[in-house]
C-alpha cells in the first residue's frame, strides 16, 4: 500500500510538472516576415491540443498574415487525461513586408512609339532583385520597366502585353499583381482608303468604316472621333461616333471640298493615336442627267452661282450671278463628265451630270 502510493504521487508529480512546463509557442520565431507569411503554433509532443484560437479569430493550427502587428494564439489541451484541459497563450510582434505591386511612372494606355514605364513599391535597395515578366518569353531585370510599341526601326511588337514582377528581398520571393499595358491605335481606317479608288468621290449621304482596335477589352467603352481637316486651309470638322459604332457619318462636311481626315480611338473617353492620314473628297450627289447640248431648268429667275466639279470633286469652274447656263463657259475645258450643281437666290440647289464634247 505504502508502495502504491509513492508511485501514483511521483506519476501526479510528474503529470503536474509537465503541465507546468508545457508553453507553446508560435513559428517562425524571427520577427522580420514575408508578406503572406504563415504563422504556426507550436506545442511540445507530449501535449495533445484540442483547439486553437488566434487573436485574429481564426481556429485553426496556422494563420497567413499580411500586415504588421501583434498576433496571439491560446491553444487548448491535455497531456494524459482529456478531462484536465489546461489553456496556454504566446503573443508576438512581426513586421510584415508590404504587399508587392507595379506602380506606372506614365500611363498604361499609350500610343505606337510611346514608351510605358512601371516600377515597384520595395526599393532599389541592396540585395533587392527584380524581375519582370511580358508573357512574351524571357524577363527583363532592374527596379525601372520600360517598353517601347512598336519602336521606330525594330521589328513589330505586340499591342497588348500583361506585365508582372518576381521580387527577391530580405529572403522573401515575392510576386506582384499583374498590370495589362497596350497601345491602343487605329491599323484598319487607313487601308480601306489607300486601298479604295473612290474615297475621292464620296456623297454626304455617305459613311466611312471608322476602322478598329485590335484586342481592346469589350469592357471598355470604345467610340471613335475623326477629325477632317480641309486640305489647303486650316478649318476642321469633328466628327465622334456613338459607343461602338464603327461608321462616320459625312453630313458634316461641305460638297466640291477635300479633306485630310484622321480617325483616333476613344476609350473611356480618352483619345488615342491614330493610322496614317488619309483624303476623301466630297462630290455632290448628282440626282439626274442632262446632256451638254440640253437646257438646264432654273429655280427661279433671279442670280444664280454654277459650280462645275469632276468627278473627283475637284472644282473646275465657278460662276456667280449669272440667270442661266452658257456654254460657252466649257469652251476652254477638254471633254469630260461633270458635275453641274445650280444654286439661286433662295439658297436652293440642284445637281446635274453633264458631258462636255468639242
Amino acid at each position: 500500500m505504502k508502495k502504491l502510493l509513492i508511485s501514483i504521487t511521483f506519476i501526479l508529480a510528474i503529470t503536474t510538472n509537465f503541465a507546468f512546463a508545457c508553453n507553446i509557442n508560435i513559428l517562425p520565431q524571427q520577427t522580420n516576415v514575408c508578406y503572406g507569411q504563415t504563422l504556426t503554433a507550436d506545442y511540445p509532443n507530449y501535449f495533445t491540443p484540442v483547439s486553437f484560437l488566434w487573436s485574429t479569430g481564426e481556429t485553426t493550427s496556422t494563420i497567413s498574415i499580411t500586415a504588421s502587428g501583434s498576433y496571439g494564439v491560446s491553444v487548448t489541451g491535455f497531456i494524459t487525461n482529456p478531462s484536465n484541459l489546461i489553456t496556454r497563450y504566446k503573443c508576438r510582434y512581426y513586421s510584415v513586408s508590404p504587399n508587392p505591386v507595379i506602380i506606372p511612372l506614365t500611363a498604361v494606355k499609350v500610343c505606337k512609339f510611346e514608351t510605358v514605364e512601371l516600377i515597384t513599391n520595395f526599393p532599389s535597395n541592396c540585395g533587392t532583385t527584380y524581375e519582370w515578366f511580358t508573357g512574351q518569353g524571357g524577363y527583363s531585370t532592374g527596379h525601372n520597366f520600360l517598353y517601347t510599341f512598336t519602336a521606330a526601326g525594330g521589328p513589330p511588337r505586340p499591342d497588348t502585353l500583361t506585365v508582372w514582377c518576381k521580387i527577391t528581398a530580405n529572403g522573401c520571393v515575392m510576386y506582384t499583381n499583374t498590370l495589362l499595358v497596350r497601345s491602343y491605335r487605329n491599323g484598319q481606317l487607313a487601308d480601306w482608303f489607300h486601298g479604295n479608288p473612290s474615297r475621292l468621290n464620296l456623297d454626304l449621304s455617305s459613311t466611312i468604316p471608322a476602322g478598329a482596335v485590335l484586342n481592346y477589352p469589350v469592357s471598355d467603352e470604345l467610340k471613335f472621333r475623326a477629325i477632317f481637316t480641309e486640305v489647303g486651309d486650316t478649318n476642321q470638322v469633328v466628327v465622334e461616333t456613338a459607343v461602338g459604332s464603327i461608321q462616320i457619318p459625312l453630313s458634316g462636311l461641305e460638297w466640291s471640298k477635300q479633306y485630310d481626315v484622321e480617325v483616333f480611338p476613344v476609350v473611356n473617353g480618352i483619345m488615342y493615336c491614330s493610322g496614317r492620314i488619309s483624303r476623301v473628297g466630297i462630290k455632290p450627289a448628282p440626282v439626274g442627267r442632262l446632256s451638254f447640248e440640253e437646257d438646264v431648268a432654273l429655280l427661279d429667275d433671279g442670280p444664280k452661282t454654277f459650280t462645275f466639279f469632276s468627278v473627283t470633286g475637284q472644282v473646275v469652274l465657278n460662276k456667280k450671278n449669272a440667270e442661266k447656263f452658257d456654254q460657252q463657259w466649257l469652251n476652254d475645258i477638254a471633254p469630260q463628265v461633270l458635275i453641274m450643281q445650280i444654286i439661286d437666290s433662295n439658297g436652293k440647289n440642284v445637281t446635274r451630270q453633264i458631258t462636255t464634247a468639242k
